[in-house]
């Protein structure tokens, strides 16, 4: 066992203590908690990975979790267990959260014993959402997710920090590595060409079920009031050999010929716009394909039906710029205050 590596662990471990004594104060503070109980690449067997799936179930239980969490104005009056006695099938495995009554992070549950401070992941690697209270979302129709932990970078930490800063209305981050599952025949049902662990190309995963539960709601709410669309922006990391002329690629779920990037008020070119520092839509950078097409939660958000996301792609006239996929390198995302900036410019409705 080399030197680095157990100063590593060390440091994980008392970062992982303190935290577990002391409640942490924010989100950003919460997801390194929470982070470091997810699983790593190769760290699970495919029959792990297919025992920790969420049943249908605890799907249903977790979207009409999300759907009484978003009706709350504020959390000041409910408390974790008065909430999943709703919800029998999750209760043994999830807990909630509540940052004052501002916040509901639904999360797996954190033991303060010998297990908990072993650093092993958390058994179901389900990852958590946040919901922010009606009263305090002050952007109630920004939405962030983060699919790719660890394996994309630190976008985790990126994805909580500007959510926070933005007083969005909700967060939803995946629980695994997408190369998280050591076994090299273990096939995504969703996208053979991912790998099975990959929540963004897998509808299997919780995470797939929290942001779809999100976006359901969220389609009701602009159907009842004023606000402007919800948008849907999923953070990435790629890598500093792709896209070469690209340090950011800011795409919606189309291709590069697609004729919707000419359109100056599309939500890509406007975050665009205020983010500067070479970022690109893909119509601007024809070279990269990443271009985020066979991504499950945009094709869904892109008039796709729910049970054919895995299958087709979404229509060109059905792509508005709700959906809203970032790929970064380094240093785009670990420069959390200009996103936070460029986040509020470009979406300054209220």
């Amino acid at each position: 066992m080399s030197a680095p590596w157990i100063l590593r662990s060390l440091c994980l471990f008392l970062f992982i203590f303190s935290f577990t004594n002391a409640q942490a104060t924010s989100i950003l503070e919460f997801n390194g908690v929470l982070e470091a109980h997810f699983a790593r690449e190769n760290q699970i067997s495919k029959e792990q990975w297919e025992d920790a799936l969420p049943t249908e179930y605890e799907r249903t239980e977790a979207v009409g979790l999300v759907n009484y969490l978003m009706s709350l104005l504020t959390f000041s009056n409910v408390t974790h267990s008065s909430v999943l006695s709703l919800f029998p099938r999750l209760r043994n495995f999830v807990n909630i959260t509540f940052f004052e009554d501002k916040y509901a992070v639904v999360h797996e549950i954190l033991r303060d014993d010998a297990d908990n401070r072993s650093l092993q992941p958390f058994s179901r690697y389900w990852g958590y959402v946040v919901i922010t209270g009606r009263k305090y979302a002050t952007k109630p129709y920004l939405h962030h997710s983060s699919p790719h932990f660890e394996s994309d970078g630190d976008v985790g930490n990126q994805s909580a920090a500007i959510f926070e800063a933005t007083a969005s209305r909700s967060l939803v981050v995946a629980g695994a590595s997408r190369y998280a599952v050591r076994d090299n025949n273990a096939t995504n049902p969703c996208a053979k060409n991912y790998a099975v662990a990959d929540a963004a190309h897998n509808n299997l995963t919780m995470f797939h079920t929290f942001n779809t539960a999100i976006f359901k709601v969220s389609k009701v709410i602009e159907a009842t009031t004023v606000l402007p669309d919800d948008i849907f922006l999923q953070w990435h990391g790629m890598s500093e050999r792709s896209c070469i002329a690209s340090p950011v690629l800011i795409s919606i779920g189309a291709k590069g010929t697609d004729e919707v990037y000419n359109d100056p008020n599309l939500t890509a070119n406007k975050l665009k716009l205020a983010y500067g520092n070479g970022a690109h839509n893909p119509m601007e950078d024809p070279s990269c394909n990443l271009a985020a097409t066979t991504n499950i939660f945009g094709r869904l958000i892109n008039g796709v039906p729910e049970d054919e996301v895995c299958l087709h792609s979404a229509a060109e006239d059905d792509i508005k710029g709700q959906f809203l996929h970032l790929e970064q390198k380094r240093q785009a995302r670990d420069d959390h205050l200009s996103w936070i900036k460029a986040t509020q410019k470009a979406f300054r409705e209220s």
